[in-house]
């Protein structure tokens, strides 16, 4: 059978040859120790509890087992595909079928069958349900919920083989979802049920021989809940998917709210956007839109208001209007402070306030063709203002700093053109790799001297990421090759006004004394230093865009990357024997 859509789920097959069915329910069982994978005409059972992962059992299923144990006329025409399935554990399961009505009218019928799981035998449980149709099913010790459109119902099953008994009927709101839920706490014969009450956003809580209860979940409809294995807790999402919302089902109090992870800003037409996120109360964030179409295009910058939260109506009065030709696009936008710094393909803009604060363009500067939108802005809160940016010619990097007014600098960087930069958070440093991605070199924004130059590898590159660890002791470099090097910084900077122009590194003043070299300059123009290789390195997939960047004090020697896949890793390295870093975490935030 082949997917219907390029997003549906298949489960492997033997013959790789053959294109495999999707899936129409994926589900853990109860306890977590594995999962059911069910396509129309198949179950597939599966154990996580050890590694690795173990494929229990799997059976074609071609008919209803109604059929096999003489059902009537009608339901032995066939035609039963697998909707929906619940497995309690390893051992037990209960698989909802369903087919079209024999009557032409385009509706259908849904029975429920248990699967003994270990034998293989699977049996019906010749209940009539109170609804053609069937849209979740819970399964849970000694009771199976079953969630229909507008009422759910609850059945005890005494045993393996024994015809369920009817424990309770709920009215509920139209639930296309299937939603519900039921434990058994401590195994006893008590229940906690919960389902969908006919107003939005409302649950009703019901418990054995006890009055029902009603819970505010939310003001949209409900998307998804949860029990705690003790029935204490319920735990419940809206439609909005904003937040998730912790309840006691004793009395319905609200117990905690837990913010989803998720945009601070949705807007169309976003061309490119930033943030400094320092805290709840210090954030300074900006996007770029354009405006209009065509002749008439272009740009508007929004900046928000620091310290806000509602991030859809509380946009901070600044707005920033450009115009745009068809060859001049944005290509990225920073923020320091009131600053905010605007990438073109061939010239970066610099908007300020003035006394009236008001926005005004406070400095151009014309670099050679930027199409990566490539600048580093200077990050720290109490730094100074900076940025560097490629110049007009290959490996050139202009560096301009404000100290009253701008100071511009041009350093000549490499010999080929400049790739990456990155700025460290004082503002004193600042990083490049050129288009070759085979060396990384340090230099001191003030004057442009050379300080350190680090080794990434013999091969070409492209170098997609540069970071400075907010102490400029490290630098994590990211690239096409899949390795993420971690390289230790050794300069030692003074703050003394003579030796502001002569920043050393300890390596390197050992080789200018062993060699006669005067100055730090010298061994880099004449050639005389080994490039120095990195401390410790991680490996990623290749060709894969990967950011980095490194944890705050007291946890800075942690590595964060992220991945246009999706992925993201917590790393630790250890600053004394290095080698391989030590992977603390890793998800994909696509899913979350």
């Amino acid at each position: 059978m082949t997917p219907t859509t390029p997003f549906a789920v298949a489960v492997a097959v033997a013959d790789a040859g053959e294109i495999p069915p999707p899936l129409v329910h994926l589900g853990f069982n109860l306890y977590s120790t594995g999962f059911v994978a069910a396509t129309a005409t198949g179950l597939r059972v599966f154990s996580c509890f050890n590694s690795p992962l173990k494929k229990v059992l799997a059976r074609d299923v071609e008919v209803c087992p109604e059929d096999d144990c003489g059902g009537s006329s009608s339901s032995s025409q066939g035609g039963w595909k697998v909707a929906i399935v619940e497995m309690f554990n390893e051992a037990f399961a209960a698989v909802v079928f369903r087919r079209e009505k024999d009557d032409g009218s385009g509706g259908t019928v849904d029975k429920i069958c248990f699967w003994s799981i270990p034998n293989g035998r699977m049996y019906c449980m010749h209940k009539t349900l109170p609804f053609d149709v069937v849209r979740g099913v819970r399964l849970v010790g000694e009771y199976l919920l079953v969630a229909g459109d507008e009422r759910a119902v609850l059945y005890e099953l005494p045993h393996a083989g024994a015809p369920p008994k009817k424990v309770k009927v709920v009215e509920t709101a139209a639930n296309p979802l299937g939603l519900g839920a039921v434990v058994q706490p401590d195994g006893n014969a008590r229940f906690v049920l919960v389902a969908p009450q006919k107003m939005k956003g409302m649950l009703q809580v019901h418990r054995l021989a006890e009055d029902h209860g009603y819970v505010r979940a939310h003001y949209s409809s409900v998307a998804a809940m949860a029990l705690s294995v003790d029935g204490r807790l319920l735990a419940t999402a809206g439609s909005k998917g904003t937040l998730v919302r912790i309840f006691s089902t004793s009395d319905g109090k609200l117990l905690q709210v837990t913010f989803k992870l998720r945009a601070l800003h949705e807007e169309s037409g976003v061309t490119a956007a930033a943030g400094d996120m320092h805290d709840r109360d210090q954030s300074t964030c900006a996007v770029v839109r354009r405006v209009a179409p065509g002749a008439d295009a272009r740009f508007e910058v929004k900046r928000f208001r620091p310290g806000s939260l509602n991030y859809n109506s509380r946009y901070d009065s600044v707005r920033i209007g450009m115009d745009a030709g068809d060859d001049d696009e944005v290509r990225s936008v920073h923020v320091h402070g009131d600053r905010t710094v605007v990438v073109h393909a061939g010239r970066v803009d610099v908007f300020g306030l003035d006394g009236r604060k008001a926005t005004v363009l406070q400095r151009r500067v014309e670099t050679g063709d930027n199409q990566l939108g490539i600048c580093a802005v200077s990050r720290g809160p109490e730094s100074p203002f900076a940025f560097a940016c490629p110049g007009v010619n290959d490996g050139d990097l202009r560096v301009e700093r404000w100290v009253g007014e701008f100071m511009p600098l041009v350093i000549d960087a490499h010999r080929s053109r400049v790739a990456s930069v990155a700025m460290s958070w004082d503002a004193k440093l600042v990083a490049t790799a050129s288009v070759r991605g085979t060396v990384v070199r340090v230099f001191r924004v003030a004057d442009g001297t050379l300080l350190q130059e680090m080794r990434r590898g013999s091969d070409r590159a492209d170098i997609y990421s540069i970071a400075f660890s907010t102490d400029s002791e490290w630098l994590a470099v990211s690239s096409d090759k899949g390795t993420v090097h971690v390289f230790r910084i050794n300069i030692c900077l003074t703050t003394s006004s003579k030796a502001a122009g002569q920043y050393a590194t300890q390596s390197y003043g050992a080789k200018a004394i062993k060699k006669s070299i005067s100055s730090i300059k010298d061994i880099f123009t004449l050639g005389y230093f080994d490039p120095e290789r990195s401390v410790a390195q991680f490996r990623l997939r290749e060709n894969v865009k990967y950011f980095v960047t490194f944890g705050k004090i007291p946890n800075k020697n942690i590595v964060l990357i992220i991945g246009m896949d999706g992925s993201f890793y917590r790393c630790q390295f250890d600053p004394a024997n290095g080698g391989e870093m030590k992977q603390l975490e890793y998800m994909n935030f696509l899913n979350m």
